[in-house]
């Protein structure tokens, strides 16, 4: 998709857990998070790079599978963190039994 639209020169895509990739990351910034993962480790990840120096103001981060099966631990925590704003997005997903509406949740960092 980076390819087809042109922006080879403009953008990094780094895959990997972020405990791995923190090393390569430390002293840039970073635009845009994609979180999917363990759910369970939604929260404590994002508490990584938000301690980790990496965003910037208007840093996203994106968490996808927000609704199915769901990370309502991740919703809380980025609802009431001070730095992050948070809108939901619906998106359609193939599921088993045919097409259900599953939501992403895009994340704004803003600084103190």
């Amino acid at each position: 998709m980076v390819s087809f639209a042109g922006l080879n020169d403009q953008v990094t895509i780094i895959e990997g857990a972020f405990s791995d990739q923190l090393k390569l990351l430390q002293g840039k910034t970073v635009d845009i998070y994609f979180i999917d993962h363990d759910m369970s480790l939604y929260v404590p990840d994002t508490e990584n790079i938000i301690g980790s120096g990496t965003l910037h103001p208007g840093s996203l981060l994106i968490a996808d599978n927000i609704l199915i099966p769901g990370a309502p631990e991740y919703l809380k925590f980025v609802d009431e963190h001070p730095h992050l704003k948070s809108v939901l997005h619906k998106v359609p997903l193939k599921y088993f039994n045919g097409w259900v509406n599953d939501t992403i949740s895009v994340a704004t960092y803003a600084e103190h």
